[in-house]
Order: structure tokens, then sequence, then C-alpha cells
């Protein structure tokens, strides 16, 4: 669910697929990154299980050995491959690589989007391109800075990681359910995507804000049994960890007194909001009236069991349409196209002195103007 939110409604993956001329382009594009990412997701995955084991009798953070679970991995490299000489350096830079590239995509989208929707329709309408691009600029840089203090905060919280992806759930998620709901159920209206967007993100906000204060933080099972008493190597230097007992940490798995929802983990916010936007969005619709399906543009619409069913027999999906014609649907989106294509390709000579003429002799048409007042400005005109 995390991923479908980051490719199909993250505003910096949009910008990214905008940039394809056609849809099939684009659709390529995307089937061409799906290998890269299942490779990383597989390896990510695959270093918390080994880390897993590695730390089993002896958990760094329950020891004290580290202050925060995103420290765990910088450990396991360091201890692992410390004595190798480069290898620590390589994996710091490319930690940084990856978090750099992700940072300027961002900035460049949030800058991008302040540009097109509030300094050009409210402050600046005829603002030139030129410097359209340097207050772009400056947005960016304001929002990287921004983006510095709100990385010390985020340390405060505990894990950065926990911190980023539930901001994102609580902020993010909702967007997705919002374009599920208008792209799959044809009856959604205004009304019904207002309440089910505003609806989720407060529920997930008041979850996420009552899990950070309750300090609710799922984990497995951990120990530090196999623990030395004399520890060497890289934790050498840790005061703390000779007055660690050898005790079995204890599961956070309980329930939580105050709310059962502050158990949830930061990873299922992503699948929970956008179920709430479904069921608030589509509840508010048919409450207030909801939209006919053959009354929709069939371009905005998915054909979900087309997609998903496509060897249904046709007596069961036509139902499933909901009534909506999808043949040929984007035939009359190219051809407008390419009617605009055309005229841009028109260009007009503003020194021909006949072209002007002909411009004069329009006449200005008020919705005022009375039968006879247009015949006065024709005579005029012809005269």
């Amino acid at each position: 669910m995390m991923w479908t939110t980051l490719f199909g409604t993250n505003q910096a993956q949009i910008q990214r697929t905008l940039t394809c001329a056609t849809l099939k382009n684009a659709q390529k594009a995307l089937w061409f990154c799906m290998p890269g990412l299942v490779i990383i997701i597989t390896m990510g995955c695959l270093n918390g299980l080994v880390a897993f084991a590695y730390y089993q009798t002896c958990d760094p953070l329950s020891a004290g050995i580290i202050k925060a679970g995103d420290q765990l991995l910088p450990i396991f490299v360091m201890e692992i491959m410390g004595s190798i000489p480069g290898l620590p350096g390589i994996f710091i830079a490319a930690v940084f690589s990856g978090s750099l590239s992700t940072v300027s995509s961002g900035l460049n989208s949030m800058s991008a989007v302040l540009l097109q929707d509030i300094v050009k329709p409210f402050i600046a309408p005829t603002i030139s391109d030129k410097k359209a691009a340097n207050v772009s600029k400056i947005m960016a840089l304001v929002l990287g800075i921004v983006c510095l203090l709100f990385s010390y905060v985020a340390s405060e919280l505990g894990s950065v990681v926990k911190a980023a992806l539930s901001m994102f759930g609580i902020m993010g998620s909702p967007v997705h359910g919002v374009i599920t709901l208008g792209m799959i159920f044809p009856w959604a209206n205004a009304k019904g995507a207002f309440a089910g967007t505003i609806t989720s993100m407060g529920i997930m906000m008041w979850i996420g804000i009552g899990s950070f204060m309750y300090k609710v933080y799922p984990m497995s099972p951990m120990s530090t049994e196999g623990c030395p008493n004399n520890t060497t190597g890289i934790w050498n230097n840790s005061s703390t960890f000779s007055s660690i007992a050898m005790t079995t940490i204890p599961t956070q798995s309980e329930s939580n007194t105050i709310f059962p929802l502050y158990d949830l983990s930061y990873t299922y916010y992503m699948l929970l909001s956008p179920a709430i936007v479904l069921v608030v969005g589509l509840a508010v619709s048919f409450l207030t009236g909801h939209n006919d399906p053959k009354s929709v543009d069939p371009r905005l619409i998915c054909p979900i069991f087309d997609v998903l069913c496509p060897y249904l027999p046709e007596k069961i999906r036509k139902p499933l349409r909901f009534g909506i014609i999808h043949k040929d649907k984007y035939k009359i989106q190219s051809k407008m196209a390419q009617m605009i294509t055309e005229a841009q390709l028109i260009t007009l000579n503003p020194d021909d002195v006949q072209d002007q003429q002909e411009r004069e002799m329009f006449i200005d048409v008020k919705p005022s103007d009375t039968s006879e007042t247009l015949m006065n400005g024709a005579k005029q005109h012809i005269n």
C-alpha cells in the first residue's frame, strides 16, 4: 500500500510520470522501475532479518548501546565490516546519496506546487517564466531550511523512520484514498470526497499523536542474555553496557489501556487511512445525492473489473461497469490534442496589413446592445 501511494499519488512521482509523452510511455516507465524496486525492498527486508537474527540474544537498543532503532543498521555494518578498509565509507556514502536524491526531488515538487497553485493564481498571475524560475529556486531553498529544522524535531521524536512514515500515512494516504474514490466509484461526489479526506486526516492524526504521547512502540521480543560482560570492538566505549543485567526484554505487544488503536503499527496507517476515505466518502455521497454514473466523464473512471478480471464473461463484466462506456473513450482526447497542436503551428504575422484590416472589421458586441446599435456599428465599419 505504501508503494502504491508513492507511485500513484505522490507529487514527486507524478511530476516524473507527466514528463512522459504518452500514457503508454508512462506505463512502460513504471514497469521498468518495478524490478529495481523489488530488488531494493527485498534487500531491505533481508537486512532486517539478518540484523534481527544477529542481535537476537544481545539487542543493542535494549542494552543502551544505541538510542534509536535507526542506529541499528550502522552499528551492524561497523561491527561486521568495520575492519575492512573502505567499506564503512561506501556504506555512509550510499546512505547520504539516497537521502539527498529523495530530498531534492521532494523540494522540487513542493516548490512547483507552491508556484503553480499559490503564486501564479493569487500573487503574480502575469509573472514571466524567468522570474517564475527564480521564485521556484528561492522557495526550494526556504523549504530546504525548513526541512533541516524539522529534521531536528524528528530526531527528538525517537525513530526517524517511524516519524516519517507516520506523517506520510497521516497526510499522504488520504490523498491516495480520495483519488481511488474518484477513479473507481462513479457515484462519489465532491461533498463525499471532502468529508472522507477531512475525516481520514482527523482520525489518523488522533491515532498518531496518541501513539506518540503514550509512547507506544510495538516491538518483537528481544533479549540481552547473550551480551558479554566485557565487551570488545565497537562497544568498548559504551559506559552503560556494563551495567545492563542479562535479562530478557519483554515485548510491548500488550494492548494499550487508553485506546486500542494507539497500539496500531505506523505501517498500517497507509491501509487504514484510504479505507476511511472510501467508507466515509461513499456514505456521504449517497446521503447528499450521488452522481449518476452515466453522466460522469468515462476518461476519469478506471474499469477496475476489466483490468483485474479480464477473462470473466462479458455478461458479468458489463453490469460491473455501472453504465459507463469505456470503449474508445480516449479517442476524443487524442483528437482534441491534435487540434490544439495544429492550432499552435499557425502563426500570424503582426505586420500583415491585410490581417490588421480584417481584424478592424470585427464589431465588439455587448449583451446590452440592441439590433439598431449593431446595424449602426456595421454601417460605420463599412463606410
